[in-house]
């Protein structure tokens, strides 16, 4: 279980709506460093409010947080345009999104992005790990995101299922917890129990950690 997950109840009753949140002062943020249930990290907790008035202002602007997201590509989240067009206004969208939001990073834009409904998977340490492992992609970190996504999509549409299925099972073959399938976990991993081992570069002694 993550460090966060027990948290969430508070975590949500902290920050119930975006308008509540971005309403508070220091008054309320001390508040919430005092409250021994959430993550008490002032830096972030001041993060979440600056950026929930950045929403605000971004809606405000374009009308609605949806006229944003066309302002780059008419047709987002899926996207309209050749794949090279589609791929160039997300860089777009990505690269403003970080320049307006705290702790918005490479990674955890595209977290954002694809809980809103974009076509691609979550290049979360995990699914980097097991992606790399295999072969795919040829670091686990920041360098390698744009091609875990392309992968990702190949797999969707090679066995014609939605993206977040393919995000799901990566992400449950990966995570080193009791509900998942945690084979591919980032300490002993079930290597005997993969049917991916025969083209695994890590199981076959072709690719270190």
């Amino acid at each position: 279980m993550s460090t966060v997950e027990p948290k969430l109840p508070a975590i949500h009753d902290a920050f119930p709506d975006i308008n509540t949140v971005s309403a508070y002062g220091n008054r309320q943020i001390d508040a919430l460093m005092g409250n021994p249930d959430l993550i008490r990290n002032r830096a972030k907790i001041t993060a979440v409010v600056r950026n929930a008035r950045s929403f605000q202002a971004i809606a405000s602007r374009h009308g609605s947080f949806r006229t944003y997201l066309l302002s780059f590509n008419e047709g987002f989240p899926k996207g309209v345009g050749g794949p090279a067009r589609v791929s160039d206004d997300l860089d777009r969208l990505e690269a403003d999104l970080m320049r307006n939001l705290s702790y918005f990073g490479p990674a955890s834009t595209k977290h954002f992005l694809a809980d809103y409904g974009f076509s691609f998977i979550k290049p979360v340490g995990h699914i980097m790990r097991l992606l790399y492992r295999l072969g795919l992609v040829e670091t686990q970190g920041e360098a390698s995101y744009r091609t875990a996504v392309r992968i990702g999509r190949l797999m969707a549409d090679a066995i014609d299922v939605p993206i977040d299925h393919i995000d799901a099972v990566l992400a449950s073959l990966g995570m080193a917890n009791k509900r998942e399938a945690n084979v591919c976990r980032k300490t002993d991993p079930l290597c005997d129990d993969c049917f991916l081992r025969p083209r695994c570069l890590y199981y076959n002694g072709l690719r270190g950690e």
